[in-house]
């Protein structure tokens, strides 16, 4: 398939089959950030957390299995070659 348009033994034809699972990853992890609890948040900024706080222990720690899928897409020999 990528013969024809002088994509054999080049970087691109390297990285193209990686794009669809990445952009999977990413699909999956605004999925996993759209289905947050709000309220988690919102008692954590009373119980006096600011902004990264909040980000790393409460959205980084649940979301820690879609994180888990990009990384593995990113990793050398995973991406879907």
């Amino acid at each position: 398939m990528v013969v024809p348009v002088g994509g054999y033994d080049t970087l691109a034809e390297a990285i193209h089959p990686s794009l669809a699972y990445v952009g999977f990853s990413v699909f999956d992890l605004r999925q996993c950030f759209r289905n947050l609890p709000a309220r988690m948040p919102e008692a954590a900024c009373i119980g006096g957390a600011g902004f990264w706080r909040q980000c790393h222990t409460i959205v980084l720690i649940l979301a820690r299995l879609a994180r888990r899928s990009l990384f593995q897409a990113l990793a050398p020999g995973n991406g879907g070659n």
